[in-house]
């Protein structure tokens, strides 16, 4: 599934809005990724977080900040909330914003032993 998480935080108020958008549909043959639009994508999830809550998670650790960020209806594997929360902070720390992630999971790791057993 290919997925895109847009981060961003509002200038007036502070807080956090967190989009989690999918391709659902087929990706049209002979087309790549990269060839992509806005209008491929369908909301999947949409969430403003206050500001104090996302800044007090962040400063009790990236542990907190997860559960902060993950809900019933919302939960990110390991790796994008870690990505998200890294996101976040940058956000914090930079004073920019927004981010965007960009996640690919058709493109499957290569299995190591099987590369190690090739060579």
């Amino acid at each position: 599934m290919i997925q895109k998480y847009f981060i961003e935080r509002h200038q007036s108020s502070g807080d956090f809005t967190i989009e989690e958008r999918a391709v659902i549909d087929p990706i049209p043959r002979g087309s790549s990724v990269q060839q992509l639009n806005e209008n491929n994508y369908s909301l999947i999830y949409k969430k403003t977080y206050a500001c104090n809550k996302i800044e007090m998670a962040v400063q009790n650790g990236k542990f907190d900040l997860k559960d902060t960020i993950r809900n019933s209806y919302f939960f990110p594997v390991e790796e994008h909330c870690e990505a998200i929360g890294d996101s976040i902070r940058h956000i914090l720390k930079s004073g920019e914003a927004q981010a965007e992630l960009f996640f690919d999971s058709c493109k499957v790791p290569e299995d190591e032993e099987a590369a190690e057993e090739a060579s």
